[in-house]
């Protein structure tokens, strides 16, 4: 499953990512919500996991 992660907490993403990672996922790490927009316009992903809170907008 390829999986846009979106989190600006660098412990809390990193943790998420790896554990995504080592389910057999394809992860692209966003870290912020401009990140996020420039990733999803290139690429299809069949999940998206968005922070509610990020610093240059909310989820």
């Amino acid at each position: 499953m390829r999986i846009l992660l979106t989190e600006d907490d660098k412990d809390l993403g990193s943790a998420m990512h790896d554990h995504l990672v080592a389910g057999g996922h394809a992860v692209d790490w966003a870290k912020n919500l401009s990140e996020a927009r420039d990733y999803a316009a290139v690429v299809g992903y069949d999940l998206i996991l968005l922070d509610v809170h990020l610093p240059d907008g909310n989820g």
